[in-house]
């Protein structure tokens, strides 16, 4: 009789994940049938196919980034819908701004190492490494580098704030160093 129970158990565990498979195929068609998906030229604030592909190759060739790793970032973004994509580009302005606030603190202070970690986190989930077991500390350190010498990062609310940047920039490593590598 107890291996009949046990069976029993066994199979239905696996009712309940294949009818969890079969919603979420059904929300995935949905997704699809309203065309809600984002488009390459989306997650590059809708250049031209040529100015993202442009984009691409200057992350490839100048900071070191393997293409399989950009492709697996844009295929995880690509997979969002528009709204779940943009809350996070808006998160991610949200907290770069909030960097505003404690720019008078130290890179190193508890206040301003608890908004890296938010920014951290929400970068990982840019990049659709949330959950990989690689925390990624030096391409992290590199991120904050990048935003001193890219040109697409040193308008902050539409205002060139170089310092603020380097103040990010510390932070990040302060981070990186003491917590990912």
């Amino acid at each position: 009789m107890l291996p009949f129970r046990n069976y029993k158990r066994l199979l239905t565990l696996k009712r309940v994940r294949f009818n969890r498979l079969l919603y979420t195929v059904e929300d995935t068609m949905d997704l699809l049938k309203k065309k809600n998906m984002l488009e390459l030229n989306d997650l590059y604030d809708r250049p031209s196919k040529d100015e993202a592909a442009g984009y691409r190759n200057v992350v490839v060739k100048n900071y070191e980034t393997k293409v399989v790793v950009v492709d697996h970032a844009e295929g995880y973004l690509g997979a969002l819908t528009k709204r779940d994509f943009e809350t996070l580009v808006a998160r991610q302005r949200e907290l770069s701004a909030s960097f505003v606030e404690l720019s008078a603190k130290l890179p190193s202070s508890a206040a301003v190492q608890a908004l890296v970690h938010e920014h951290y986190l929400n970068t990982r989930r840019l990049w659709g490494t949330f959950s990989a077991l690689d925390k990624q500390g030096e391409t992290y350190k590199g991120l904050g580098k990048l935003y001193l010498t890219d040109w697409r990062f040193p308008l902050l609310g539409g205002k060139s704030d170089p310092v603020l940047w380097s103040f990010i920039a510390k932070a990040m490593a302060y981070y990186a160093d003491h917590h990912l590598l």
